[in-house]
């Protein structure tokens, strides 16, 4: 479905009744998958964290009206650079015990 997204995602947005198109891996309003793989500047050491992820494409913050309290939402990029940014949740920044997220270094997996 990836390679086909495109041509896809044009066939949908020919039809009126449908103002945006957008990808993900798992259902966003039912997130079920969670990983232990993040790791952040500032992380204790020996230390591991549970976060629920969802990947995505730069349009979906936008598609499901989701409102940023800082910083900006994804930038189109191409797939061999959608690896580069993360939105985080306000919790996750409690978590994190950021003072500053924008611009934090956050790695997935």
């Amino acid at each position: 479905m990836l390679k086909q997204y495109d041509a896809f995602k044009n066939e949908l947005l020919k039809h009126p009744q449908i103002k945006s198109v957008t990808a993900s891996n798992a259902n966003p309003l039912n997130l079920s998958g969670r990983t232990t793989g993040v790791k952040w500047q500032g992380m204790p050491e020996n230390s591991s964290a549970t976060f629920q992820i969802l990947g995505c494409n730069y349009e979906l913050p936008e598609t499901f009206g989701l409102k940023l309290l800082e910083g900006r939402s994804f930038t189109p990029q191409t797939a061999d650079t959608i690896h580069t940014e993360v939105i985080v949740t306000e919790e996750a920044v409690k978590l994190m015990w950021f003072k500053e997220p924008i611009g934090a270094l956050v790695y997935c997996w």
